[in-house]
């Protein structure tokens, strides 16, 4: 092995050393101490965030700083649960390397002769055939569930990964079109249940049938357009993400402008000249 290899393996190792250290009972910090995987949750979703937001901002020095934060609250956890005697950080690695031993035979169990041109698809649809293999071997009685996510991710973002899932087992459109059809009926749908509206009446007095209605059929359009998305080679998360980044950035340099205009803010502005306001702070 090199010597740098040798030095990442060092830090890896002084990285878990400064969390036993903070962690001590007797000279650790006190607030590292306090610290429980429950408690420890809110900040592993904030590290999270800043990564992706790194990510979004094409910051190579700030991810290289988020991605070190995030691998903090990782350690943190496999400290703690060392500490109970559970698992510790040696541990988690060796899982997650097995792991992806195991589904890619493609990659580390190769025979010579063998054919090495296997697609991304093929590769997915691979992935989910030996995962279920595993679940049935951990657990012979479990009905097995292939669209299994954790709770809290972002919805359009389980939709998305729904969609993925179940075009691994071949359940999906046949094409583009398709998918550009559904999203037309599901639009249209959603368009029908809103023209039974009566306009003259306050939103609190309308049908709870057609409330619930046009609820559901919002969902239904907001879920065909994720899987558009995905059609299209996008993450549906990402493409809003960047769609809110872009009107922040044009609402907040549309208000600056007014102010600069003496303009007291954008209540004291009429309709037509919001819209005005909104073009010309488009970049």
């Amino acid at each position: 092995m090199n010597k740098d290899k040798i030095s990442d393996l060092e830090q890896t190792k002084r990285l878990c050393t400064i969390v036993e250290q903070l962690r001590d009972p007797k000279t650790g910090c006190p607030w590292d101490i306090e610290q429980t995987h429950e408690s420890l949750v809110t900040y592993l979703q904030e590290e999270s965030a800043e990564v992706i937001e790194a990510i979004d901002l094409k910051d190579d020095n700030s991810l290289k700083e988020e991605l070190g934060d995030l691998l903090l609250q990782v350690v943190l956890h496999c400290q703690i649960a060392s500490e109970r005697q559970a698992f510790n950080f040696e541990d988690v690695a060796q899982i997650v390397s097995d792991k992806m031993i195991r589904r890619h035979p493609h990659v580390f169990k190769k025979n010579e002769g063998d054919n090495n041109s296997i697609s991304s698809k093929e590769v997915l649809e691979q992935w989910e055939v030996i995962k279920a293999k595993e679940k049935k071997t951990n657990n012979s009685d479990a009905k097995i569930d292939l669209l299994k996510m954790p709770k809290g991710i972002p919805a359009l973002l389980v939709s998305e990964r729904i969609g993925e899932k179940t075009a691994r087992v071949n359940f999906d459109w046949d094409n583009l079109s398709g998918v550009i059809e559904k999203v037309e009926e599901e639009f249209k749908e959603l368009k029908d249940e809103l023209n039974k509206f009566d306009n003259n009446l306050p939103i609190n007095e309308v049908s709870a049938h057609i409330i619930t209605r046009c609820k559901e059929e919002l969902g239904d359009c907001l879920f065909s357009l994720a899987q558009l998305s995905r059609w299209l080679g996008f993450s549906a998360e990402s493409v809003l993400r960047e769609t809110n980044l872009r009107f922040k950035t044009r609402f907040n340099k549309m208000n600056d402008t007014l102010k600069d205009a003496g303009v007291e803010g954008l209540n004291s502005l009429s309709t037509k000249e919001k819209e005005i306001a909104w073009k010309k702070a488009k970049p």
